[in-house]
């Protein structure tokens, strides 16, 4: 596999990891268009431009000077807390469980020992009253009490002085149309 240069420092191929629905709906292609600099700085890429080699190898060497100045200050200090190891006993994973093989199974897989369930599912209700999802007939009314689309996080907050209870937190993105509704014409979308 050959490196991938960052687009901080060249101009965008116009290829991307990232499907091209997740582009088009997440950021408006905006690799494909000028960058619209707006504020009163340079853009980072002219700037990078604008370095010549031996700035470069200068501003490097500095770098790697000051990362070796701290690590070895690192290691003249106290490591009275023990050997730093997870409860697995391979050191920095800190994750407690045998990680899954990559794999190409059409499936979900999770570790040795653990299980896994659906807790909520696009469409589910939200609040009393919510009508059942359909597909083909999902509102703007009916989705304001539904769980939305395309959660891109999620986390669990314990609630405070109730033992074992979690308020959800979700955030929902961005939406996908094409992919939430049949039919879909994006030059000629509804206010529904």
């Amino acid at each position: 596999m050959s490196p991938k240069p960052l687009a901080l420092f060249v101009k965008h191929d116009g290829q991307s990891a990232r499907a091209a629905l997740t582009c088009e709906y997440k950021c408006g292609n905006a690799c494909f268009h000028e960058v619209p600099n707006t504020s009163g700085g340079e853009y980072f890429g002219d700037i990078v431009a604008g370095l010549n080699r031996r700035g470069l190898i200068k501003g490097g060497a500095a770098v790697v000077l000051g990362v070796g100045a701290v690590s070895v200050l690192a290691a003249c200090g106290d490591d009275s807390s023990g050997t730093g190891s997870s409860p697995t006993g391979s050191p920095g994973t800190g994750t407690g469980f045998t990680a899954v093989a990559p794999n190409k199974e059409d499936a979900l897989v999770i570790p040795a020992g653990y299980e896994q369930s659906v807790l909520i599912r696009w469409g589910d209700a939200v609040i009393e009253g919510a009508p059942a999802f359909d597909f083909d007939k999902q509102t703007a009314a009916a989705a304001a009490k539904q769980f939305g689309y395309n959660c891109d996080f999620a986390g669990l907050l314990p609630i405070e002085g109730q033992a074992d209870k979690y308020l959800l937190v979700v955030s929902h993105e961005y939406s996908t149309e094409p992919m939430m509704f049949r039919g879909y014409k994006k030059d000629a979308p509804t206010r529904e």
